[in-house]
Parts: C-alpha cells; structure tokens; sequence
C-alpha cells in the first residue's frame, strides 16, 4: 500500500505533465486513498489544486490547497506552490484580500531565484493597488521592476500609476518615461503613454497632455 501511494501519485504526474488532466486526477486521487507517508499526501494534494485550477474548478481547487498548507510534512516546495496556486485562484476570483496573504507569504519565503517570486510580487502589487494600500503597491511594484525579469515593464508603468494617484505627479511622470524609453517594445508601452498624458493633465500640463 506504500508503494502504490507513492506509484499512483508519480502516474499521476505522468498524465499531468502530458495535458491528460482528467486521468491525473484519477491518479492523484488513488494516491490520496493510502496517506501512509505525509509528505507524498502532500505533494497530491497540490497537484490536485492544481489539476483542479487548470480545468476551471477552481473553488474545488481551494480545499486541496488548503490541506496541502495545513499538512505538517509538506516541504516548503508543496508550500509555496500551493500557495501561489491559491492566490491566484483568490486573485481570479477578485478576493484580493485573501489573494493578498498567499502572495505576500511566497514573496516572504521564496527565493529571489524562483521565476514566482518577481511574478508573486507583482500580483502582492496589483492586490495592493486594488485595496487602496498604495504606499505598499509602489513598493512591490519597484522591488519587481528593479528584479528586471518579466513582467518588469508593468511593474514599472504601474509603480508611476500609483505615484500619479497619491498626486506625485512628477515622480510618477518620471517613472512612466522611464518606462517608455527603457521597453520600446513592450505591450503596456501605449497605457504608458496614456498615463503620463493623465498625469499631465492632472497637473495642468495641457501641452505635453495634448502631445501624449
């Protein structure tokens, strides 16, 4: 019985990694039958968040999340996935409130290395920016920018955003030509530029407004 949890669970990972979601969670769902050792029923656990997440079930997706968090085996891999895979479940969701915890729990524990921590900072961002904690958006906007991996041209336009709505105009103005000079390719480049033009009009720079 051992055995077989550990054997369904890595079958389970085989028809993930193929896109056979259904038969992974077939798998996975085996694996969660025999819990003999903690930290594989951890590892189905979040796999099964995720399988659940990937098809659209994503209330259903949540439990398994939660318990792979809960479970005292879970190493700190299970965690952070699990983690991160609830905060955007929570952020699909516009909980942002509750998606705010899961991501600034991966930014608190993940390394600066881990391709989700610059992504899980800026969404920390996004759900700051939405529940109007817009000192601490600006900080994970220019912590992600400064991290310079995807994401950084966003990351940069919405750190002068914020700035423009705690009327630092100029500071935010600054920022958003930073932007537009340093991503001439970048698919915000044009929100950019509408920005600055807000934030001139905003500060009776009607010319420049006019220009943008």
């Amino acid at each position: 019985d051992k055995a077989y949890q550990k054997a369904t669970l890595y079958y389970g990972f085989e028809f993930f990694n193929k896109g056979e979601y259904a038969e992974a969670l077939t798998w996975f769902g085996k694996s969660l039958q025999f819990p003999f050792d903690e930290a594989l029923t951890a590892q189905a656990q979040v796999w099964t968040g995720e399988t659940l997440s990937l098809t659209g079930k994503v209330q259903e997706s949540t439990d398994y999340y939660e318990k792979a968090i809960a479970n005292p085996k879970a190493g700190l891999e299970v965690v952070l996935r699990a983690r991160y895979g609830l905060g955007y479940v929570r952020y699909n969701l516009r909980q942002y409130d509750r998606a705010l915890v899961s991501f600034r729990e991966v930014v608190a524990k993940a390394s600066k290395s881990d391709a989700r921590f610059s992504d899980a900072l800026i969404r920390l961002g996004d759900c700051q920016y939405v529940t109007k904690a817009y000192a601490d958006a600006y900080n994970s906007y220019k912590r992600a920018n400064d991290l310079s991996g995807p994401g950084a041209d966003y990351a940069l336009m919405q750190a002068g955003v914020v700035q423009g709505i705690q009327r630092k105009h100029r500071e935010g103005i600054a920022l958003l030509d930073q932007m537009i000079s340093r991503y001439p390719r970048s698919v915000y480049r044009d929100e950019a530029i509408f920005q600055r033009a807000q934030l001139e009009f905003e500060g009776s720079g009607y010319q420049s407004a006019a220009a943008g």
